[in-house]
């Protein structure tokens, strides 16, 4: 279903709540804490694998202080006749650390899996439980993006990236806890480095984190520019517009890969001054100790131990600065993420949900206005009151952008009036739920759309439950059931893409079988018939006449036929209803309704 003018998508993306470059340094922070709050069901898992980290870590800082203790001892020789006790007792410890590093990896990996999975489920959910308005001011291949590209990210940051910083951290902390008790002088060479590291992650941290949701960004938009071409592929082809497209996707992945270059320089640079400061710490911790060690203030076995657990803190700061930047990085990609999530849902109150919604006699429009969120000065309709009425046929006629599109937005609850109320059987359709009404409603857009799937499954979609006769029934009454029937798979055919495998006739006829299945009490026909031949949309309109009987019929039509079968029509004009009647009184009158059909009698001929 189209509105009756389109919204200005190019600007979609910069109304966004973007977030603005002055916030503090603990948005990202707070971020990474969200997003740990996901994994609370999966605290057992966490825990062990936290105690798989503990070990692997505490492994590596007791081998330097096996070493000093060694060299320190008179036992090396005693040592040195027995290799195999020495080589099973040390195979032994590195075997249980390579266990260790191995429930660490794939535990976090679980857990990273999980709540990434947890997260996309959550974000498809909210996703389709937004209103119509969000999308109106959003790109499908941004959310798509934020969907796919940006959970990938947090799921590496969760499995990977954090383990990675625990771990690091654990040994930077218990490595300097150590170097404290062998030498508190010496270990001041090294903390003396750590504020100056604190301040360039600090900043470069937010950087990072900037410069990753704006990648993000335009990866969402580059996904659009593809979504779009590719979906319309015939109407690229057939204007010679490869060449542009291409273009047009190039300059925007061109934009992309300057900003991850610029984010690998950024990362590429805090690691390398971080493992270039920590080895200029180490060689003045060298020769310091060489210093204390000839004065005898220090043994060798302690400068030793000493020494690598200087290079382990080094290596582990390296580490960490490259591993901070990442999730940095992945803190961008999940602010992107809860900035959908904190957007409210289409939601009804509980006094809606608990309404029983009465079967629909009449259905009454009083006094409507409305203007659409994206277009607030500019009124959809203004001051439109009619009545639709159980067995009867009522037609919506006008020109593009009338606002009889808008009328079956807001039937449909897409949208609720500005100004009025609907009425069913006198109550406003405000004070039941948007769930109760549109379960009321069939809908046969002009445009359908078809899911790549079977023709049952597509024609199910109204009643997943339906029986096969039930599918028998509707597709013969939509005139489709011997097309049906002809294909080698019959109803289980798939239909492509978009249903991109059936001709556009076809396509409607499954889309009315679709809206028949589903018994509605009111039927919108939104130009239903418009790709149909004479003798198809005969067949229809045959069929409709008596299941109308039953029902409340909307129709948006420009056809002669479907118009004047109407009981009543109402002609549309600039949002408001100029002229109402049945063919005969309006052909009777001078307006726009009787110069429609002499306009369409003309083009016929």
């Amino acid at each position: 279903m189209r509105q009756d003018s389109k919204h200005n998508h190019s600007n979609a993306i910069s109304e966004e709540p973007e977030k603005p470059a002055s916030k503090p340094q603990s948005q990202g922070l707070s971020s990474i804490i969200q997003l740990l709050s996901y994994s609370s069901p999966y605290t057992g898992t966490l825990l062990l694998a936290f105690l798989a980290l503990i070990f692997a870590s505490g492994v590596n800082l007791a081998i330097p202080e096996l070493i000093r203790r060694m060299l320190n001892s008179h036992t090396l020789l005693a040592i040195s006749n027995q290799p195999m006790l020495v080589f099973g007792t040390l195979a032994t410890v590195f075997t249980l650390q390579a266990l260790a590093f191995y429930f660490r990896s794939s535990l976090f990996g679980i857990v990273g899996n999980s709540v990434v999975y947890d997260l996309r489920a959550k974000l498809y959910e909210s996703l389709l439980h937004k209103s119509l308005p969000f999308f109106d001011v959003q790109r499908t291949g941004d959310l798509i993006s934020r969907l796919n590209a940006d959970t990938m990210m947090v799921q590496d940051a969760v499995s990977l990236r954090l383990s990675v910083c625990l771990r690091y951290t654990l040994q930077v902390l218990g490595g300097i806890g150590l170097m404290l008790y062998l030498s508190s002088y010496l270990t001041l060479a090294i903390v003396l480095t750590v504020p100056v590291l604190v301040l360039l992650a600090k900043g470069l941290g937010s950087r990072l984190r900037r410069i990753s949701r704006e990648q993000q960004k335009q990866l969402g938009e580059s996904a659009t520019i593809a979504e779009e071409s590719l979906g319309g592929i015939r109407t690229v082809k057939a204007f010679n517009r490869e060449h542009f497209e291409r273009e047009k996707f190039v300059q925007k992945a061109s934009e992309v890969k300057a900003l991850g270059i610029t984010r690998a320089k950024f990362s590429g640079f805090f690691a390398s001054f971080v493992n270039w400061l920590m080895n200029l710490a180490l060689i003045m911790v060298f020769l310091l100790g060489l210093y204390e060690v000839t004065h005898g203030r220090m043994s060798p076995g302690d400068l030793t131990a000493f020494l690598l657990y200087g290079a382990i803190v080094a290596i582990s700061f390296a580490f960490l600065a490259g591993s901070v930047g990442e999730l940095y990085q992945a803190a961008g990609a999940a602010e992107r993420i809860f900035e959908v999530l904190q957007v409210p849902p289409e939601e009804d109150l509980p006094a809606q949900v608990n309404r029983t919604l009465p079967a629909i006699d009449t259905l009454t429009f009083q006094n409507i206005s409305f203007s659409y969120p994206t277009r607030k000065g500019e009124a959809a309709l203004s001051g439109i009151s009619f009545t639709l009425e159980r067995g009867r046929l009522t037609a919506l006629v006008g020109p593009s952008g009338a606002g009889k599109s808008t009328i079956v937005n807001l039937l449909l609850r897409f949208y609720d009036a500005t100004g009025g109320s609907i009425f069913a059987n006198s109550i406003p359709i405000t004070d039941f739920s948007r769930h109760a009404v549109r379960d009321r409603i069939g809908l046969v857009p002009q445009d359908p759309i078809l899911f790549a799937d079977s023709i049952a499954t597509n024609i199910r979609y109204a009643a997943p439950s339906a029986s096969d006769a039930e599918l028998r029934y509707v597709a013969e009454q939509a005139a489709i059931l011997d097309f049906i029937e002809s294909l080698p798979q019959g109803f289980n055919t798939l239909v492509g893409e978009r249903g991109i495998q059936l001709s556009g006739g076809q396509r409607q006829r499954l889309a009315i079988a679709r809206a028949l299945l589903k018994r509605p009490e009111i039927l919108i026909l939104d130009e239903a018939t418009s790709s149909l031949d004479s003798e198809g949309e005969s067949l229809i309109q045959q069929a409709l006449s008596t299941l109308r009987q039953n029902c409340l019929v909307l129709a948006i039509a420009h056809r002669l036929s479907t118009i004047r079968n109407a009981d009543e029509i109402l002609v549309v004009h600039k949002g408001q209803i100029i002229q109402r009647g049945n063919h005969g009184s309006l052909m009777a009158e001078q307006g726009l309704y009787r110069d429609f059909v002499s306009y369409q009698e003309l083009v016929a001929a």
